[in-house]
């Protein structure tokens, strides 16, 4: 685990400009491929999941380096086997709690808010993004995890 409550308390979120935020994705540009390619099925959603993308990937850089590029094809095979139905997609977001308790917990607080501002996001939409985000932190684990995380993360997808 690598993003831990006492970090999420301690972040100014002001310190995240657009510019800031565009600099993440600029960093990890196969990511943002991926959220793009979901631009229309994440609809009204689409904000809040790439701004908790750059918030996540700026809070990586902040804690660990990147170690590893994903491998070609990694976010739409997992596409690809979580978007099969319902709940498989439920077991995406489970591996990110187990791996990053405390970033999932602090995505589903974003989302709720969101959705209580009465923004009219549809369930559909908040179940895609909630998959979109799930799949694009398991490539950031990949990419920034140590060997005992990338571990846990290829033995977590064996599972599911």
């Amino acid at each position: 685990m690598y993003i831990s409550k006492d970090k999420l308390s301690d972040l100014h979120l002001g310190e995240l400009s657009p510019g800031k935020l565009m600099d993440q994705l600029k960093f990890c540009p196969e990511v943002f491929n991926f959220l793009k390619s979901k631009e229309i099925a994440l609809g009204k959603i689409r904000p809040i999941i790439t701004y908790m993308t750059c918030f996540t990937i700026w809070i990586l850089r902040q804690t660990t380096t990147k170690k590893r590029e994903t491998p070609e094809g990694f976010f739409d095979a997992l596409w690809d086997k979580f978007s099969a139905n319902k709940k498989v997609a439920k077991l995406a977001g489970d591996i990110v709690e187990a791996l990053e308790p405390e970033l999932w917990n602090f995505f589903l607080n974003i989302l709720e808010k969101e959705c209580q501002r009465g923004e009219n996001i549809t369930k559909e939409e908040i179940g895609t993004g909630a998959l979109v985000f799930s799949i694009e932190v398991m490539g950031l684990i990949y990419s920034f995890g140590n060997d005992e995380t990338l571990q846990k993360l290829t033995n977590l997808l064996a599972e599911k």
